[in-house]
């Protein structure tokens, strides 16, 4: 069993490239962004998106272009002039995004999603130079591609995704912000949220949970686990609230059986996204699977204990000096499958909820 702090300076290194500035009479007319689809690839993506508003004349936009479930994430950063969100992410994108895209003028686009389809909608939106991963033979639609090393089975990554998204803007003429992860700021204020929400902002020793994980069960530590740890929490002085969506309702409904029903409490599927950036902003820590609501916690600046085991810390940990990994390698991990292909799960049925309260303890979160 291991309990690992992967701290910011810590994250593997992504592979260098050749740096080739950009004219700067192309930056003029600002720079658009596809992000990725899920809201942690997203939120890997902000250091990144700093360093390409660094990039750009005062007067320039940094645009990006998101599918709805990920849009809000972005507009929490100041640096991002305007959102255009997309209906659905994996289909093509309806006429009023290629009337806003055309709009803008842009001359270069940066793509952090490894779609065919998106590199050809954005051409046909009339940009020409694109840059991103080399992904789905879609080179011959880009001005410059970049190849990253393949995941093994079995075999912790060489990079962390942050890493890989800032050395494509760093080949670009980027140079690192002064701060790695940017400030996120909101609009949404508690009086905004309904009473149920602002009682337990309130609450001077919330812990939150994220017992789902929208990729697949696999990664999804057992909810009996979360539930003792949540049942410690609590004889400590604390109350639990569980986040997640609304098909993972009977999750959170595991995880507080049996607890103080005035101290434990289910809101999967409650929360909107302000009601979760709030939550997260006023709550003394959080414990996760390997999910969106860890690195938005994460990049919001709440400590936390995450728990791996098909997935790579190596290379989607969260980004953050204030957060604990509980891991213990099997050899078929990472395996990234949804499904565990042995039907035993033991890279997960191994970790045990005393080492995440250790960790809690260790941060004097608990």
């Amino acid at each position: 069993m291991s309990i690992i702090q992967q701290k910011i300076a810590d994250l593997a290194p992504a592979r260098t490239f050749a740096v080739k500035p950009i004219d700067p009479d192309k930056l003029q007319h600002g720079i658009v962004v596809k992000s990725p689809n899920w809201l942690g690839d997203a939120v890997m993506t902000l250091p990144a998106l700093q360093v390409l508003k660094n990039m750009l004349p005062e007067h320039a936009p940094l645009v990006v272009l998101a599918p709805q479930q990920v849009a809000n994430l972005y507009r929490l950063y100041p640096g991002v002039t305007y959102v255009i969100s997309i209906k659905k992410a994996h289909a093509a994108w309806d006429k009023i995004v290629f009337k806003k895209l055309k709009s803008f003028q842009f001359q270069l686009g940066v793509l952090f999603s490894n779609s065919l389809r998106d590199a050809w909608q954005m051409r046909q939106a009339g940009i020409p130079a694109l840059y991103g991963r080399a992904a789905r033979c879609r080179s011959f639609l880009m001005k410059r591609t970049f190849s990253f090393p393949k995941w093994h089975q079995g075999m912790l990554n060489e990079s962390h995704h942050t890493n890989e998204y800032l050395s494509i803007v760093y080949s670009m003429g980027g140079t690192p912000a002064e701060r790695f992860m940017p400030q996120l700021r909101s609009n949404w204020t508690m009086g905004q949220m309904t009473l149920k929400m602002q009682s337990f902002c309130q609450h001077p020793r919330l812990l939150l949970m994220a017992p789902g994980a929208a990729y697949g069960a696999a990664k999804r530590w057992d909810s009996k686990k979360f539930n003792e740890v949540a049942a410690a929490y609590i004889r400590s002085g604390g109350i639990v609230a569980v986040l997640g969506s609304p098909s993972e309702r009977n999750i959170g409904d595991e995880v507080i059986a049996d607890l103080p029903a005035n101290k434990a409490f289910n809101l999967a599927g409650e929360t909107s996204f302000s009601d979760l950036y709030n939550l997260i902003s006023h709550a003394r820590a959080c414990v996760a699977n390997d999910s969106g609501i860890m690195h938005l916690a994460a990049a919001v600046g709440l400590p936390g204990v995450a728990v791996f085991g098909p997935t790579d810390y190596r290379a989607t940990g969260p980004v953050s000096d204030k957060w604990m990994l509980v891991f213990d390698k099997e050899p078929c991990a990472p395996c990234f499958e949804r499904v565990c292909p042995k039907g035993n799960r033991k890279c997960m049925e191994k970790l045990q909820s005393s080492e995440v309260i250790e960790a809690l303890k260790s941060m004097k979160c608990m």
